[in-house]
Order: C-alpha cells, then sequence, then structure tokens
C-alpha cells in the first residue's frame, strides 16, 4: 500500500498515510499541548500567558487537521 509519510515504516498505514506510531505520537503530543493549557488555566497562571497556551493549543490541532485533511486529498488525486 505504501510507505508511512513521516517515518516511512511500511506497515499498518492508514488512509492519512501514517502508521500507528506516528498516530500515536500525534495524539500525545496533542494531549500535552491541551494539557499544558489546562494546567496554566487551573493553576491561576496570568491571562496572557493562559490565552497563549490556549492560542498555541489551537494553531496546533488546526495544522494537525488541516495537514490530514490535505493528505485525504492527495490521496484522492493519486487515485483518479
Amino acid at each position: 500500500m505504501g510507505n508511512c509519510r513521516y517515518c516511512l515504516n511500511a506497515s499498518l498505514i492508514n488512509k492519512l498515510g501514517r502508521c500507528r506510531d506516528c498516530m500515536l505520537k500525534a495524539w500525545i503530543f496533542a494531549l500535552l499541548c491541551w494539557g499544558l493549557w489546562g494546567y496554566l488555566a487551573w493553576s491561576g497562571a496570568e491571562p496572557t500567558s493562559t490565552l497563549a497556551a490556549l492560542v498555541g493549543a489551537l494553531l496546533l490541532s488546526l495544522l494537525g487537521i488541516s495537514h490530514s485533511l490535505m493528505a485525504i486529498r492527495h490521496r484522492r488525486k493519486e487515485k483518479i
């Protein structure tokens, strides 16, 4: 079927072109970003740093979503 787009592993590739290991790393990274934001919000940090962490987590999530959508679109073009 092909290799992973990130680590070039040739096993268990999903529709996004990632292997299970890369998907697990992406989920862990997203959870860490959101966990950092939650910790800053819970600990009563300055509103500026809390807002910056929220914006960073949102941007990283949007970047991951848009990257996944581009990968799906690219795969569809390859099949046509």
